[in-house]
């Protein structure tokens, strides 16, 4: 597994995370058409957020794992 971490700083790593998951929920933003909790894009962007809340704040390594699952998912949707 590639190793995505630039520090040892908690705050940094878990912001790193965070935006990968808020570059993720921008494509599916971009993807909603109907809106509302019926639309498969909003359903997306709500376990996205499920995800990331269920993160240990203090785990680095999971967060550094989500990291690169948000980023995987991301570069997938936008090859899409």
């Amino acid at each position: 597994m590639n190793e995505i971490r630039t520090s040892q700083d908690p705050v940094v790593v878990y912001d790193v995370m965070r935006e990968a998951a808020n570059r993720l929920v921008g494509v599916y933003a971009q993807r909603a058409t109907v809106g509302g909790t019926d639309d498969p894009a909003i359903q997306s962007i709500s376990a996205i957020y499920d995800e990331v809340e269920a993160i240990d704040p203090n785990d680095l390594a999971a967060q550094e794992a989500a990291t690169g699952d948000f980023r995987a998912r991301y570069a997938a949707l936008r090859e899409s």
